[in-house]
């Protein structure tokens, strides 16, 4: 069944969502879908409501007509994923965006580094964020989850730390120095306890500097490995979210 985004603002009290221009255009010009087609609209925070396609003759306009309208409950125990990723260059940040999505990351924290390529100033940094969550709502309309990620502004290394550690929230870091402990192992501890975020930092690409592991390690970030081999930047979250899932699956099946 086709799914549709209407912005959380847009939901009032009454039996019809109205479609902004571009969710019109893709459903009657790009899909081309007729009058009566059942829709599944959602508001990227948990809601969703089944729906039917109608059309507005004189206004020349189409709009939803709610059939059932229903909450996405949040689990006991569900924990955040807050994903800290360094900027990488064009098409791959794109496809972390979108494949992060799709693994259940709950908050993306974009972060500029000593090495990272893409160097945004305020203006670039604003339109990149806007084209992100426009990717990450084509991706919740793809692969069915009925929450968006937070995509945050576009910040510094430091910032993100300070933030996290303001909240208390553990922070895993893929690291390539020393023996970092497995990622599973070391989230497990933290599953185990409650937690009710858990962030994951990943480098950009020539991984970080000396100077910002140090900066990590003061901040209190575990360093955890993300298997044998040197991932690209994109590759290694999409490892870590997967792992995470897999072990909260495992767990939970545990209990």
């Amino acid at each position: 069944m086709q799914r549709c985004y209407i912005k959380p603002e847009n939901w009032h009290n009454g039996s019809t969502l109205e479609l902004d221009a571009k969710e019109q255009h893709h459903l009657l010009h790009v899909l081309r879908l007729a009058a009566g087609t059942p829709v599944v609209a959602f508001d990227g925070e948990g809601r969703e409501a089944e729906t039917r396609l109608q059309y507005h003759e004189t206004e020349q306009a189409a709009y939803l007509e709610i059939q059932h309208m229903h909450a996405v409950p949040k689990q006991t125990g569900e924990v955040e994923w807050i994903l800290v990723p360094a900027i990488i260059k064009g098409s791959r940040m794109d496809s972390l965006i979108e494949k992060a999505t799709e693994l259940g990351a709950t908050r993306i924290m974009p972060i500029q580094t000593a090495r990272s390529v893409v160097r945004l100033d305020t203006r670039q940094a604003s339109n990149k964020v806007a084209r992100w969550k426009r990717i990450a709502i084509s991706a919740a309309k793809q692969c069915g989850t009925p929450k968006l990620p937070i995509i945050d502004s576009v910040t510094h290394l430091q910032d993100a730390l300070q933030r996290l550690q303001e909240q208390n929230t553990p922070i895993l870091q893929g690291s390539l120095q020393g023996k970092p402990t497995p990622l599973a192992r070391a989230a497990r501890a933290y599953l185990a306890n409650h937690v009710p975020a858990l962030a994951i930092l990943t480098g950009p690409e020539g991984d970080f500097t000396d100077a910002e592991y140090a900066q990590t390690a003061k901040a209190g970030c575990i360093p955890v490995s993300l298997g044998n081999l040197t991932l690209r930047a994109e590759t290694a979250t999409i490892y870590a979210l997967s792992v995470l899932q897999a072990l909260r699956q495992e767990m939970q099946t545990e209990d």
